[in-house]
């Protein structure tokens, strides 16, 4: 068997096992992109899997670029994310928070997120807790209410 008949037949197994998951996580994608990053996309793929079936960002951006040469997808899901500020994901999450729970202090929203693995737009840990920053920029944003109990009793 020559090496390029091989390699056809490894891509067409490639295929018919991606054209079998299909279901499983190209809604997701066709939903998501290119609004969404690749990242934000395996992770809400993922959520939906078992552990031992997880994707990868590159597995998954490679699979959808399969799909996209082969006519299955169209190929918009692989134009690139337009851009946003880097703090906007941490700031919904901190608004997400401060929402379900108004009497947390701004300590036990960091608190939260460092136990969700979060980190501060420059990669840092959150240590101390968020900053009155974050909770003005998501009132700002008009994320939170005006009210004034959200990291008020630190």
């Amino acid at each position: 068997m020559t090496a390029q008949r091989l390699a056809d037949r490894q891509r067409q197994l490639y295929l018919l096992e991606l054209t079998r998951t299909a279901e499983e996580w190209l809604p997701t994608v066709r939903r998501l992109r290119p609004s969404r990053s690749w990242a934000a996309v395996t992770r809400a793929v993922n959520a939906k899997l078992p552990p031992g079936r997880h994707w990868t960002a590159e597995r998954l951006r490679r699979a959808v670029r399969v799909f996209v040469d082969e006519g299955l997808a169209n190929r918009v899901l692989l134009d690139k994310v337009p851009s946003v500020r880097a703090d906007d994901r941490l700031m919904v999450l901190v608004a997400g928070i401060a929402r379900a729970n108004p009497k947390l202090s701004l300590r036990a929203i960091g608190a939260q997120l460092e136990a969700m693995w979060e980190t501060t737009p420059r990669g840092g840990h959150l240590g101390g807790g968020v900053g009155q920053k974050s909770v003005g920029s998501c009132r700002a944003q008009g994320l939170l209410s005006a009210s004034p109990s959200v990291g008020t009793n630190d």
